[in-house]
């Protein structure tokens, strides 16, 4: 039973999925001290010493799109009207904050959810933070003075990048609370440096660990809200 941490939930590549023939060969080298040494195996018994490979079954049982269609389920109850862009973050950052920010402009629906998983070239000196909050701090940057929606970009597992924040919640009104605070919005944006500037724009989202993992997720609310 494989809980999804991957784009497009392939059984051979999920992190749970060790079970699996591989998909590829491997030099044998590779292949003696890795994988065959975690091959299941069993003797039938009237054939001591020759091993048989047993088959394995696996069901993906948890995915990103689970995820999505959670939050969107429990956002209809509330009576807001949803849209689901499930796969909507894959891809690099730059790209999908312009789908992201398409889609605001586009879509009239209260709650607007993308999910996946988006990557980010950093520099080659890093500040503190994780792909959800530069992903958060992009998108306050795009949406600023804006009173008309605010924007949840979180890690499901609750551990962005080597930090305890989750992700961040960002409204129109962020990068001022951080320069606010005395920081320089570009500095931190270009040495991946999110954190910092989000906790003190009061924004970071801290959800202690979830004990799953099925990627990212971000989610808008549009109206009036301030």
């Amino acid at each position: 039973l494989m809980i999804s941490d991957v784009p497009g939930d392939d059984p051979s590549v999920i992190g749970s999925g060790m079970l699996l023939a591989p998909t590829h060969t491997l030099p044998a080298d590779l292949h003696a001290k890795w994988l065959a040494p975690y091959a299941i195996r069993h003797d039938p018994g009237e054939s001591a010493g020759q091993a048989t490979e047993v088959d394995v079954t696996t069901t993906v049982i948890a995915t990103n799109t689970d995820m999505c269609n959670g939050a969107a389920s429990l956002a209809r109850e509330l009576g807001y009207r949803v849209t689901v862009h499930a796969g909507g973050l894959n891809g690099r950052q730059d790209e999908v904050i312009d789908g992201i920010l398409r889609d605001l402009s586009a879509d009239t629906s209260d709650i607007i959810i993308w999910g996946g998983e988006t990557t980010l070239r950093l520099p080659e000196q890093t500040g503190e933070g994780g792909r959800n909050q530069h992903l958060a701090l992009q998108l306050a940057k795009q949406l600023r003075g804006r009173k008309d929606v605010v924007v949840l970009v979180a890690a499901s597992d609750g551990t962005d990048g080597p930090t305890d924040a989750a992700g961040a919640i960002i409204d129109g009104e962020s990068i001022l609370r951080g320069e606010s605070a005395g920081l320089e919005l570009e500095r931190h944006l270009t040495h991946a440096n999110a954190g910092p500037f989000l906790a003190s724009s009061g924004d970071l989202l801290d959800t202690g660990p979830t004990g799953t993992n099925v990627m990212d997720i971000v989610i808008a609310w549009k109206g009036p809200h301030f």
